[in-house]
């Protein structure tokens, strides 16, 4: 069996959000398949286990009755950010568009909120996507931390930062000063 060589960056070929698109209606990728384009390359989004499922769902009830007419949750597909970045996060909370998004992926610019769900991805998720948001300047961004059983509510973007960050843990409610929407996060973390 042979060893992993790690191949220089520049010795890679960069794709752009055009290409995955096409490699995607290709049939390149098994439908089970879930990839995302991150800094010019595909990355593979680690399987979801049944508590990671459990908190979308809890997510995605939670924020859809919390939310006004204007804005919908998108739970885990693609977020055009730029032609090199197209993360999944889950989900993601952005502005109702007069043109479906079946014509465009939401962008940037049309998130208020993205949510990562962390089991085996939490350095991933904190390390580069939560950069690549707050870069794309998405006002607020979740972390959801299943192993510390916690969630980190950041905002206040700013360069490849979010300027803010506080901490919830069980038995608290979060509050998000940008929604004005307050949740137990009991709610939200899967059952204890």
């Amino acid at each position: 069996m042979g060893r992993s060589v790690d191949i220089p960056r520049e010795h890679r070929h960069r794709l752009t959000s055009a290409d995955l698109h096409r490699l995607a209606e290709s049939g390149a990728f098994a439908p089970e398949e879930r990839v995302e384009l991150i800094g010019g390359g595909l990355v593979d989004r680690t399987p979801i286990g049944s508590r990671h499922a459990e908190v979308v769902r809890n997510l995605t009830n939670l924020l859809a009755g919390k939310i006004g007419p204007g804005l919908l949750v998108d739970g885990q597909n693609l977020l055009h950010l730029s032609e090199e970045d197209e993360p999944q996060p889950d989900p993601a909370l952005v502005y109702r568009r007069e043109a479906s998004y079946g014509r465009a992926l939401p962008t940037g610019e049309d998130a208020l909120l993205v949510v990562e769900v962390a089991d085996t991805s939490l350095p991933f998720d904190r390390e580069v996507k939560l950069p690549l948001y707050a870069r794309s300047g998405i006002p607020e961004a979740w972390l959801v931390d299943l192993e510390g059983e916690r969630i980190e509510v950041h905002t206040a973007p700013a360069a490849a930062e979010y300027g803010g960050v506080e901490r919830f843990r069980r038995k608290m409610v979060l509050r998000s000063p940008g929604l004005d929407v307050e949740v137990a996060v009991d709610a939200i973390l899967p059952a204890a």
